[in-house]
Parts: structure tokens; C-alpha cells; sequence
């Protein structure tokens, strides 16, 4: 068993350090560190190869005991080397270290002096060593143990957590390998406890370099000590099991005494792995209750999150459970303002701050935040180049708050805030484990604030919306009456109408007891009575003022509103209707109607009681009467553009007639054609769901289809014989020419789809752009048929008029390579139809 212990640590150590070995080179990014830790491993891995191959007596003996002795020193040096990379430093005795590794390794490996004598005698390793072994061996221990120094000196003097668990861990692995090789001048010596020992550090090391920011020192540390117990006992129950087991079997040989260990071990592990997974929670949640509360911290502002939505009642529960975690008494969390960049205090505790400290979004502190989802310390704030630009008053802010860390709140890559602690009560500084416990319940938080931020807003939006309604609702009343005033205005020719609705929504709206409405008589300068309402007499009906003359003759004048509060003081200006006196009325407005700079009249409010108007009340007058005045104006002018436009309408329809026949004058052969064509193209057009407004273009387009024959010169369009080639292209450029003629012009742009496109094909062979299919406006398509069907019904010098029956013929045969097909088929619904008609007359 013993024999077998003896080449089973070896073998492992071997393949550990090769494994090592490994996974630090392919990891990244590659390091000084790394290169130097992998000088280290070599070294580890031929003292290992070297001790396995002195216990299996291998060649020979004393060679491979020299060279383990030879990589033991040699991984001391390396180890030496690899320290100071970790440091960060130089050390002057590396310029003694070095030279001397050299000598000592030459001085072992290749002398008698230091070992004479090395052989394997009946299965156990005797050897001789010298006094020059402590000349050899010795120095290389003092260096070990100065590294030591160095490193739990740097580990008490930094306040960076991840240095001192990384110095820490460092220490931890020089210490076990200083125990290990302090057996070989023992009577244990002869085991390869040093190689075990060595192996352990490496593993260390190795997690020290790659995993070092996962996990605080203290918590490995404590979870090793707290976990040695129970496997110790789960250990000795595994060795008493195998051996009961061997004894039972009676396992005599080698191969015998490993297989059953291997099965008993594997039996073994499946009984006693729920015992040890049950220990292991217990251990987890009794000793570890820092971590234990802090997940249940998390799942509990988890829990609030989704349920507390009033934001100042989330803010104090999650500063509440953070400084009972943590145990601090120190807590401030800041929050972005509303529509601006600057972040305060929404909420704190033990801190003392004023309300009125704003941190700016320039501050290299809030810069740094936004971009790192990273916690900040102090000693980050002190020693980061980043930060250096903080000073006067942002360096007396941040000195103010005095927390030890930073903790940003990012929602959806927005900064919404951050949380500032101050030192925790057992002055322990904040480990990587609670930086990386704070990183995940800064991501809950952060949502959680923002929906309350949400939640908050809309609340406020609600409240305003509410204090609003009923003036919206007042508004609403007043838009209305606006709308149906300016309806009724631009409906009614006659304004007597909309005049007395304009009337009716003034006194309804406005709250007062009577109103009318004088106009301008232009040409004699004067305002008359057209609209009354709420008069208890006939008083003002028939009323007519002078510019300038009574109330109202004055709002026209000065062109703005008058306002008597009590009219009894103004008894002169109302001689001219004695009657007024008896409507008993005591507040007056007069607002004029003003429109493009021109007074259209005055509208006058009366009230038989004071009036304290507010200036939601005036400025919806004003509309009022802005609004009247221009509808007014509006109905004035309507009525004289509706005679010019239809007289324009009729002038254009008349001339386009005339343009169409001016075409067939000129072009002898097609007399009579664009009247022919036009009546068979709107039936067509109709069937084919063209809307009365699209027929009328539909109209001008086909009485101006040939317009662009205008272009071309008599010599080709009077020619009696065939058409040259030069003469067709110049014929075929027609089109073109209506394009260029008609789309200049507005009024016939929506008409150019027939004169433009009425001889392209179906097929694409047509002119003058080969248009294909849908491609051409169907206004074209349609008038291509009837176009072709009135010329093969019309004589021509060339040849005689076809017969009905003929010219359907040709069209269905063209139907797919010339014409539309769809259009084909209406058309020649048309003419069956027709024909029927005519059959029965």
C-alpha cells in the first residue's frame, strides 16, 4: 500500500502540473505573471518526473535523485522570480539570487559533494547527503521565506481587497511548499510528501492568478477550515471501508489491492455524497451567514421590486436592508433628475447631507459610473488617474458623502443613480464577494427604481390631469362651439345662421346675458344690427353707428376690445337707445372682428351684473372673434370664387373642345374622331369603376389625346402615302410631345395618362417608353382599345372602313399582346350589349 502511495503522488503530481501547465498558457490575456508562473510548473514537473523515476528505480538512481534535488532548488529560484513579477518589484538580492541558483544546481547534479550516494534497496530510497546540502539547499529557503515577508508585508499595507487576496493566497502556497520540503530532512523524508505539498501550492497559485477576484482570501480560508472536519471523517470512513475490504478479499498482489480499492472507493462515494452534500449546506448557511443573508437580501428587494411601486417607499427599503446586511449606518442614494443631468440625494441615512448637494454629469465620478458597471472604492478615487480631475467644490462633495464605496444603478444602459456606503461597523473593508453581491442587487434595483420613476410620473401626470379636466373639458366646450361655429359659417351662404349659433355658444360659454353681432357696411362706413340674443326689448335691432360712434363705433375705431365694467357711469355713450335702460344691463364687452388688418364688424356682450373675466375667459373671446371675423370673411369670398371658379372651369372645358377640334381641322382623316372616342372611352372607363371625379380627367386626357400631333410637321402628319422610317420615329415622338406640352400645366397634369400613354402595348412594344402591363395607367389601356376601334370604323386614304364584326375580331386577337385582356372583356361586354339594343329597336 505503501509502495503504491509512493507512485500514485508522483504520477498525480505530474499530471497536475502539466495540466496546469496548460490552462495557463491558453488562458487570456497572457502576462508577465503567467510566463513566469509557467517557468515555475516546468520546474514542478521534473522535480515530479524525477521522483517518480528514482521510486520506480529506473536507470540510474542516483542521477534522477540528483536532478529531483537539482528542480527542487531550481523551483525555489523560479519561484523567486515569478514573486517579484507579483510584487511588482525588483529586489536587489535577485542579482546574488540568480548566479547562485546556477551554482548550486551544477554543484548537486554534476559533484559527489553534495550527494555521494543515492539507490532503491528493497523498495525504500536510501540516500547520503553532505554538510554542503545547507550550502547547496539552505540559501534557496531563505529565499523562500523572503518572499513570504514581502508578500504578507504588501497584503497587510494594501486596500485593495483583490491584492490582498491575491498576496494572501500567494503566501499561503510558499508555506505549504517551505512545510513540504522541510519533511525531506525528516524521517518522512522518504515519502513524497514535498512533491504533495508542492502540488497543493501550484493549485493555489494557479487560483490565485486566474480566479483571484471571485472569491475573498478570508472566505477560502474559512470555508477550507470549516470543510477539513467533515472530510477528515468522510476520508477515514473511506480508508476504513478499503481497508475492511482488502482484509476480506484477501488481496495480496498489486493489481488485487487497486481493484478493489477503485470499486470500494466508487461504492464508497455514491453512499456517503447526499451525506456530504447535506453537511455541506448546514456549513453553508450557519457559518457563512454573511453570504446566506445577503442572498436572502436579494430575493427579498427582489420581492419588493415587483411590489412596491411608490418610489420614496422603495428607496427606504432597499437602503433599510442594505445597511442591515452589510452592517453600516451609513447610506446616501442618489437618483438622476427629471429632464436634467444633474443627480441629488433622493435618499440617506447617518449621513447628514443637504438636500441641495447636486453631483453634475461631468463629474469624473459619474463619467467613470456610466461607462463601468464597476462598484468604486475609495482608495480607486484616490489612486485612479481617472479621478485625478476631481477637485474644489466636486472633491468637497465627494469628501462630504464620505462613503467607502460606490455602487453604480444602470437601467437599459442608462446611469439612473448611485448608491454611496460608508465603512462597514466592524471596520473590515468590502471584500470582492460583497462588491460582486451589490454589482447584482444594483441591476435589480436599478429596474425596480426606474418602474417607480414610472410609476411616480404617472401619478403626477394623473394629479395635473385631474386639476385639468375640468378646464380641458371647458375647453373641449369652447373648441366645440368654435367647430360649429366655423360649420355653420362656411355651410350657410346666407349668415343670419351661423351668426345666431355664433350667438347662442357666446352666451352659453361665455356666461353672459346677452350678445349681438353688428357687421360693416363698407360702403358707407357704418355697423348695422344683423344678430341678437338674450335682449329683453328690441333696444339695438336696429342699430347703425358711425365709425367711432358708441361703444361699438369705438371698438372699430381703436380696433381692440372695450370693456365697460359698469355702464351706468357711461350713460352718454348710450343716448342713441334710450331703450337699453330698461335691459337693466351692467357690464359691456366690445370686441371688433378683425380679419386680414379689415374690420368685419363688432360683436358686443352685455350683463346685468359685474363681470370678472379671467384670461382663459379673454383669450377664448379672442379666438372668438378672430375665428368669426375670418369664417366671415371666408363666406364673403366664397360666394365670389365659387362664380370665378365655375366661370374658369367652364372656360377651360371650353377650350380644351376647342383645341380638340382645332386637331381635327388639321388632320382631315380624324374629323369627328375625339367626340367619338370620348363618349365609347367614359363608358368604358365607368364600367371599370372610374369615380366621377378620375372621368373627368378621364374626359380632358381623351380629347386631348392627339394633342401632341401639333408637333409634328404637315409634310409627315398630311403625307397621302406610306410613312418613311425617319418619318414614323418623328410620328412616334407625338406622345412626347404632349407630355412636354400638357404637364406644365396643373390643371391638365392629373389628364397626360392618355396623351402620353395610350399607344403603349401590353406586350411592351409599344411607344414612346415600351411600358408593359400594369405598367400603363389603365386610363391608357382603355382609351388604346376605343382608339383603335373608331380608326378601323373610320375610313383612311390607305384603306376602307372595317366592318363591325372584323374590328371585334381584331381586337380579341390583340387581347393579351396589344390591349389588356380584363379591358378586352369589358369592351366587348359593351358592344354585345349594344348590339342587343339595337336588335331590339
Amino acid at each position: 500500500m505503501q509502495v503504491l502511495l509512493k507512485i500514485i503522488i508522483p504520477s498525480a503530481a505530474i499530471l497536475s502540473y502539466l495540466l496546469l501547465y496548460i490552462f495557463v498558457r491558453i488562458s487570456k490575456p497572457q502576462n508577465t505573471l503567467k510566463v513566469r508562473f509557467r517557468i515555475y510548473l516546468a520546474c514542478m514537473f521534473f522535480w515530479s518526473a524525477a521522483s517518480l523515476l528514482v521510486l520506480l528505480d529506473y536507470g540510474d538512481t542516483l542521477f534522477w535523485f540528483r536532478g529531483m534535488t537539482s528542480s527542487a532548488i531550481a523551483s525555489m529560484i523560479a519561484l523567486f522570480y515569478f514573486a517579484q513579477s507579483a510584487l511588482n518589484q525588483k529586489m536587489k538580492i535577485g542579482k546574488i539570487v540568480y548566479p547562485y541558483g546556477f551554482f548550486a544546481i551544477l554543484l548537486n547534479q554534476f559533484t559527489n559533494v553534495v550527494t555521494p550516494f543515492a539507490n532503491m534497496v528493497d523498495g525504500e530510497l536510501v540516500y547520503t547527503m553532505t554538510g554542503w546540502v545547507t550550502v547547496a539547499a539552505g540559501p534557496s529557503y531563505i529565499v523562500m521565506l523572503l518572499c513570504l515577508f514581502r508578500l504578507l508585508q504588501s497584503a497587510r499595507s494594501s486596500q485593495d481587497e483583490n491584492q490582498i487576496t491575491r498576496f494572501s493566497l500567494f503566501s499561503l502556497a510558499i508555506l505549504f511548499i517551505l512545510i513540504g520540503g522541510s519533511f525531506n530532512f525528516t524521517e518522512l523524508g522518504k515519502y513524497p510528501l514535498d512533491i504533495l505539498s508542492n502540488t497543493i501550492a501550484a493549485g493555489i497559485f494557479a487560483y490565485a492568478i486566474l480566479f483571484h477576484q471571485l472569491l475573498d482570501v478570508k472566505v477560502v480560508v474559512r470555508k477550507s477550515i470549516l470543510y477539513f472536519v467533515p472530510t477528515i471523517i468522510i476520508g477515514a470512513a473511506y480508508f476504513l471501508i478499503i481497508t475492511i475490504a482488502l482484509q476480506i478479499f484477501h488481496a495480496n498482489t498489486n493489481a488485487q489491492i487497486f481493484s478493489i480499492s477503485f470499486l470500494v472507493s466508487i461504492l464508497a462515494a455514491l453512499v456517503f455524497q447526499p451525506f456530504r452534500d447535506s453537511l455541506q449546506n448546514w456549513i453553508d448557511r450557519y457559518f457563512f451567514r454573511d453570504r446566506y443573508n445577503a442572498v436572502r437580501m436579494i430575493q427579498r428587494v427582489s420581492e419588493a421590486a415587483s411590489s412596491v411601486i411608490d418610489l420614496d417607499e422603495l428607496l427606504r427599503m432597499i437602503v433599510t436592508e442594505i445597511i442591515q446586511t452589510f452592517h453600516i449606518d451609513k447610506a446616501a442614494l442618489f437618483l438622476k433628475e427629471k429632464n436634467r443631468r444633474n443627480y441629488q440625494i433622493a435618499y440617506q441615512t447617518g449621513m447628514h447631507l443637504s438636500p441641495r448637494i447636486t453631483i453634475t454629469s461631468d463629474n469624473p465620478l459619474i463619467v467613470w459610473l456610466s461607462i463601468h458597471d464597476h462598484v468604486v472604492n475609495q482608495r480607486e478615487l484616490d489612486t485612479n488617474p481617472n479621478f485625478r480631475s476631481i477637485w474644489g467644490q466636486e472633491k468637497e462633495i465627494i469628501t462630504s458623502i464620505d462613503a467607502n464605496v460606490y455602487v453604480p444603478l444602470i437601467a437599459k444602459g442608462e446611469l439612473l443613480g448611485f448608491l454611496a456606503l460608508g465603512p462597514k461597523l466592524s471596520e473590515q473593508l468590502y471584500s470582492s464577494e460583497d462588491k460582486q453581491i451589490l454589482l447584482t442587487l444594483s441591476h435589480q434595483v436599478a429596474v425596480a427604481i426606474q418602474n417607480a420613476q414610472l410609476y411616480t410620473t404617472a401619478q403626477q401626470e394623473l394629479i395635473q390631469r385631474r386639476e385639468a379636466e375640468k378646464r380641458l373639458q371647458l375647453q373641449l366646450k369652447r373648441l366645440s362651439a368654435l367647430q360649429n361655429i366655423n360649420i355653420a359659417i362656411t355651410t350657410n351662404i346666407d349668415l343670419q345662421i351661423p351668426l345666431y349659433l355664433l350667438l347662442e355658444q357666446v352666451t352659453d360659454q361665455l356666461d353672459v346675458d346677452a350678445a349681438d353681432v353688428l357687421l360693416m357696411d363698407e360702403e358707407n362706413q357704418q355697423l348695422f344690427f344683423v344678430a341678437g340674443r338674450g335682449f329683453k326689448t328690441d333696444a339695438l335691432k336696429y342699430t347703425k353707428l358711425n365709425i367711432g360712434e358708441g361703444l361699438a363705433g369705438r371698438a372699430a375705431e381703436i380696433m381692440d376690445v372695450v370693456y365697460i365694467n359698469d355702464l351706468h357711469e357711461e350713460t352718454n355713450l348710450l343716448q342713441q337707445s334710450p331703450l337699453l335702460e330698461g335691459e337693466n344691463f351692467v357690464a359691456y364687452y366690445g370686441a371688433p372682428l378683425i380679419s386680414k388688418g379689415k374690420v368685419q364688424g363688432v360683436l358686443e356682450l352685455f350683463h346685468r351684473s359685474p363681470l370678472n373675466p379671467d384670461t382663459e375667459w379673454e383669450n377664448f373671446l379672442h379666438t372668438l372673434t378672430s375665428e368669426t371675423a375670418i369664417a366671415v370673411d371666408n363666406a364673403l369670398l366664397f360666394r365670389d370664387l365659387e362664380k370665378s371658379n365655375l366661370d374658369l372651369a367652364v372656360a377651360y372645358e371650353t377650350t380644351l373642345e376647342g383645341w380638340a377640334r382645332t386637331l381635327e381641322l388639321r388632320d382631315r382623316e380624324t374629323q369627328g374622331h375625339s367626340q367619338r372616342v370620348l363618349d365609347l372611352t367614359l363608358r368604358l372607363a365607368r364600367k371599370l369603376g372610374f369615380t366621377d371625379e378620375e372621368l373627368v380627367h378621364v374626359q380632358r386626357g381623351a380629347l386631348m389625346h392627339d394633342i401632341g400631333k401639333m408637333g409634328v410637321p404637315d409634310s409627315i402628319l398630311l403625307k397621302e402615302g406610306p410613312l418613311t422610317d425617319q418619318e414614323w420615329e418623328i410620328m412616334h415622338k407625338h406622345p412626347i410631345y404632349a407630355y412636354d406640352m400638357l404637364s406644365t400645366i396643373p390643371f391638365l397634369r392629373k389628364a397626360l395618362d392618355i396623351p402620353y400613354c395610350h399607344h403603349e402595348k401590353w406586350d411592351g412594344s409599344g411607344y414612346p417608353r415600351g411600358l408593359k402591363g400594369e405598367e400603363i395607367p389603365l386610363a391608357a389601356r382603355i382609351f388604346a382599345i376605343v382608339d383603335v376601334w373608331d380608326a378601323l370604323l373610320s375610313d383612311r386614304p390607305y384603306r376602307p372602313a372595317w366592318s363591325s364584326k372584323k374590328a371585334l375580331e381584331y381586337i380579341q386577337s390583340q387581347s393579351g399582346s396589344h390591349f389588356d385582356p380584363i379591358v378586352v372583356d369589358a369592351f366587348m361586354e359593351i358592344q354585345v350589349n349594344d348590339q342587343r339594343r339595337k336588335r331590339k329597336k
